[in-house]
Parts: structure tokens; C-alpha cells; sequence
């Protein structure tokens, strides 16, 4: 009874790590895997989605802005640029308290609900805490605590 000798195989290396895997599947590949380890796949897309973060964040806020002015059938339309510009102009700081290094919503000072436009001129960064606690008032109820009959 004869034994077929099956040749060598030598084990796959990651190319980032020189690690021996597991890899992920790819079809485009001679042997079917990946060329990185799934670790360091894991790695290069983490470091991806933090890079490009901040950029889709405005750029989120932005197309939530369009669809809020949209459904409140309100006029105008705010750009992820505008936004941008918006950012640059305050120095990346809220508009109403100055706090920075703070996640900033796009704050519109004239509230949509109250009938307020969907355009650059009518919008500024905020904090969270500025944001959520100015709500629906209108800027000079809110900032001064007045509490004025319209």
C-alpha cells in the first residue's frame, strides 16, 4: 500500500506582524486569505474610523439639520462646508458658553420649531449642556433667564 507524500506547505505569515493568524478569507488572494492577521485587520480599521471621525460627525450633523428643516418645512439648507466654516469661526468652541475640547451640536439660535430658518445664518456650535438646556426658547429667554410672554 503506497502513501501519497503530500508536499510541504509552508505557514502563512502576516505581513504587518509576522504573526501565523488566523486570516480572513479573500478570494482576490492565490491562497484564498488575507495578507494581514485579523487582529491586525481589526487594528487597521479602528485606526480608520478614529481618522475619520471628526469629518463624518460634521458632516452627519449637517444632513440631520437638512432633514429637520426639511420635515418642518421650514426654507434654507445647511452644507457640511458651512458647518465646517461654522466650526473654524467659533475656533471650535460653543457659541453660548466658550467651553472647548467638547463635542459641539449644530444649535440652531432661532428654533426651527418656532418657525426659525434652516440656513448658516442661523446656526451655531454648541455643548451638549447649552444645547439641550437652551431647547426650543428663544436666545435672549434662554441666556438671560427672562421670562418674556412670546
Amino acid at each position: 500500500m503506497a502513501v501519497a507524500c503530500a508536499a510541504a506547505v509552508p505557514a502563512k505569515a502576516c505581513r504587518v506582524c509576522g504573526g501565523p493568524g488566523p486570516f480572513y478569507r479573500n478570494g482576490k488572494n492565490a491562497d484564498g486569505l488575507d495578507h494581514k492577521c485579523k487582529a491586525c485587520k481589526v487594528d487597521q480599521v479602528v485606526a480608520s474610523q478614529r481618522a475619520h471621525r471628526p469629518r463624518y460627525l460634521v458632516t452627519q450633523q449637517a444632513q440631520t439639520a437638512a432633514k429637520r428643516g426639511r420635515r418642518a418645512g421650514v426654507p434654507g439648507r445647511i452644507a457640511a462646508a458651512d458647518w465646517r466654516g461654522l466650526l473654524d469661526l467659533f475656533g471650535h468652541r460653543c457659541g453660548w458658553c466658550g467651553a472647548g475640547n467638547v463635542p459641539l451640536e449644530l444649535e440652531h439660535v432661532y428654533p426651527i420649531s418656532r418657525g426659525g430658518p434652516n440656513d448658516p445664518t442661523n446656526v451655531a456650535p454648541a455643548c451638549g449642556d447649552c444645547n439641550h438646556g437652551k431647547g426650543a426658547a428663544l436666545p435672549l429667554t434662554w441666556f438671560f433667564g427672562l421670562d418674556l410672554p412670546f
